[in-house]
């Protein structure tokens, strides 16, 4: 099956996503989201349900984006997906301006080991930049390993 090539790299579980989102007591209404490292869009469909005026994920796994698509399909929300390592150059082109939320939720970790500390920091700046509004979550196993919050 294709789900199990990414099995093994998922440090974050649902409930690490989900605690982390509604946990931070965020009015989502009538606002623009990025879901970084959104992976099948459970998160992104359950703001949807908070009724933001849009929704943009992004994941790596292109079946992981091509779930979310399908999971969004029939939301009134504007959702957008895209399919990008965040160490890419097309970051700056695909990312809107500004957002009102970006929400990262168990994925610096991923970012770290993916693409290296320093460039991690720098994609995580120009994804910060972008907002004034932060929803993260970092995986408990990742603040054992050092990893800043």
């Amino acid at each position: 099956m294709w789900w199990s090539r990414f099995k093994s790299g998922f440090a974050g579980t649902w409930d690490d996503r989900l605690d982390g989102l509604f946990s931070a007591k965020v009015d989502y209404a009538g606002k623009s989201i990025l879901d970084v490292g959104c992976n099948m869009g459970v998160v992104a469909y359950e703001i949807s349900k908070l009724k933001p005026s849009s929704i943009h994920g992004i994941d790596i796994a292109k079946p992981h984006i091509q779930t979310a698509k399908m999971l969004l399909s029939g939301s009134p929300v504007h959702a957008r997906f895209d399919r990008l390592n965040l160490g890419s150059r097309r970051l700056g082109n695909i990312l809107l301006p500004q957002y009102d939320i970006v929400v990262l939720l168990a994925v610096y970790q991923h970012m770290q080991r993916n693409i290296g500390p320093g460039k991690a920091r720098r994609v995580l700046s120009n994804i910060v930049r972008r907002t004034s509004n932060v929803v993260a979550r970092v995986h408990r196993n990742a603040v054992r390993r050092g990893i800043p919050s």
